[in-house]
């Protein structure tokens, strides 16, 4: 008679309770943390990265000895998946605001994978005010080809772009029409990448209202305009 034998199924280890705690204390040390401010432990580490970059001689003026400015570049990097030292390098403070560098707005799309590189279709006639361009691209994941608004010289005109002092339209005219172009584009179908925030060509066009002095106008007694009731 042939006997047969059944491997039986190792009984599972059992960790005595030391050993459970260290590796629940392993487990612990080897947590992710993020750089950020959703938490006490993300904050400190953003902290701690932020002030390493402060301390750096190659990091922009406005980040060096200043922990808040560079925590919030970390965070921005964090977001728009860049590295830190990239971020702070193209973006600039204009009229007070943070702003991107267009060229890197450009980079930072075709970086995101989400669309083959921009490109640009030309239109119009060049030295006219109908010349303009478009800025278009192919979604990678549905195949449309995505075309965003059309800028023209008479476009940057009528916005007051155009004759702004130290304006770069007249000199440069296709290298801003496809600046603007491109962060129309960004705007659209991507507006997460660029966090809200404008390039430095469209801050340098923004004509700010708030900044031009008020006129104050005093009229004599016999100036003030008639206030009629209802009745009359």
């Amino acid at each position: 008679m042939t006997k047969t034998t059944t491997d039986q199924p190792a009984a599972a280890a059992v960790q005595p309770p030391s050993e459970q705690a260290n590796t629940g204390l392993i487990a612990a040390q080897q947590q992710v943390i993020e750089v950020g401010f959703g938490n006490s432990e993300s904050y400190a580490l953003a902290k701690r990265v932020g002030t390493m970059y402060s301390e750096s001689t190659i990091v922009p003026e406005t980040y060096r000895k200043n922990i808040a400015n560079c925590m919030i570049a970390v965070e921005i990097a964090n977001r728009v998946g860049m590295p830190v030292i990239m971020v702070m390098q193209n973006l600039h403070i204009v009229m007070g605001r943070p702003s991107w560098s267009s060229p890197f707005l450009i980079a930072m799309t075709n970086n995101s994978r989400r669309f083959t590189p921009l490109r640009f279709e030309w239109i119009g006639e060049e030295g006219k005010d109908t010349f303009g361009c478009q800025c278009y691209a192919k979604d990678k994941e549905s195949g449309e080809v995505l075309t965003g608004s059309p800028v023209t010289i008479a476009m940057a005109k009528a916005e007051g772009w155009f004759g702004k002092n130290g304006s770069k339209w007249p000199t440069m005219p296709k290298q801003m029409l496809m600046y603007r172009s491109a962060a129309f584009f960004v705007r659209i179908y991507a507006p997460d990448l660029s966090v809200g925030l404008h390039t430095v060509e469209e801050q340098g066009d923004i004509i700010d209202v708030e900044s031009r002095p008020l006129t104050r106008v005093t009229l004599g007694r016999n100036e003030l305009p008639a206030i009629k009731g209802p009745a009359e």
